[in-house]
């Protein structure tokens, strides 16, 4: 056999080789050195009672992005500062609680404690910015104290969650939550729920919401129909929690309650492939009976995909 004549056969082996193993996912292997990327979650993980675990190991948690899981590399308290905005309802349907929401809000504050900063939001008539983020407890504790209902306003809560997150934004707050205290009384945001909600998934904001109800506005309203939308799906989609409480005398127990699991949270540490597009969609949950986790995702460095 020729050179030419061997030179020919071995390229017609090595041709279907190369097609095979590009048909069979050669374009889809990691290139050489390439590593997964690190991404976290903040979770709350509660019992059966509804009580913080004092424990949680990567066997107890699932990561899933875009339906795929994910390992779970380590897991660690979380003890990052929190930047607590509190969004507080001082419309005239909640006139008859403003005693109740100042000793539950400042019960929930000094739960907190030191560390952390608060900022104190009221949407009555327009989004009023009381304190922005007070390095200790006094000055929003003295806030609240002066905290009254405003006669004849109505509520903007959804223009009050767009200004927050902005402000969480400008701040680059890296471990922020929302907290909205509220009634059922009447809505006049003009924004619609959905752009409420991207301006939440934006800011990286665990958003948690009592609503004292009674009295609630009609849901034909399509404001009212925006406020309870974008209540319902940012609570779940960002590992939140919502409370309908029926009466305001129990908001110091809650508000203690929710104090109490936002300093147990864990951060959840997990590998996530190299690719050219982020998921859509990050979800976390309990791989143990008895055992609930809720979360959001850290928001990532600007850049990181």
């Amino acid at each position: 056999m020729s050179f030419s004549d061997a030179r020919g056969l071995l390229r017609g082996f090595v041709a279907p080789l190369l097609v095979g193993l590009t048909a069979g996912g050669l374009a889809g292997v990691p290139e050489a050195g390439a590593q997964a990327l690190e991404r976290s979650v903040i979770v709350s993980a509660l019992d059966a009672r509804g009580q913080p675990v004092d424990r949680l190991g990567p066997a107890d948690v699932i990561v899933r992005e875009d339906g795929v899981r994910r390992e779970v590399l380590r897991v660690v308290p979380a003890v990052d500062p929190m930047q607590v905005a509190l969004l507080v309802d001082n419309t005239a349907a909640a006139e008859s609680h403003i005693a109740n929401l100042r000793d539950g809000l400042k019960a929930f504050v000094r739960r907190l404690g030191a560390g952390h900063s608060f900022s104190l939001v009221t949407f009555a008539d327009r989004p009023t910015l009381v304190v922005s983020f007070a390095p200790k407890p006094e000055p929003i504790v003295e806030a609240i104290d002066r905290l009254f209902a405003q006669p004849s306003s109505g509520a903007y809560l959804l223009d009050a969650v767009v200004e927050t997150a902005r402000g969480f934004l400008t701040r680059k707050a890296s471990r922020p939550v929302m907290v909205v205290v509220m009634t059922e009384g009447i809505e006049f945001s003009t924004t619609p729920h959905d752009v409420a909600l991207d301006r939440l998934a934006a800011s990286g904001a665990q958003l948690h919401v009592l609503v004292l109800t009674g009295n609630a506005a009609s849901d034909a309203i399509t404001e009212v129909r925006n406020r309870n939308l974008f209540i319902d799906r940012g609570t779940s989609g960002t590992g939140g929690r919502r409370e309908n409480l029926l009466t305001s005398m129990g908001l110091d127990r809650v508000l203690e309650s929710l104090a109490d699991e936002l300093t147990h949270q864990y951060k959840v540490t997990y590998a996530r492939p190299q690719t050219l597009i982020p998921p859509s969609r990050v979800e976390v949950a309990s791989a143990r009976e008895g055992l609930t986790v809720r979360g959001v995702p850290v928001k990532a460095a600007s850049g990181s995909p």
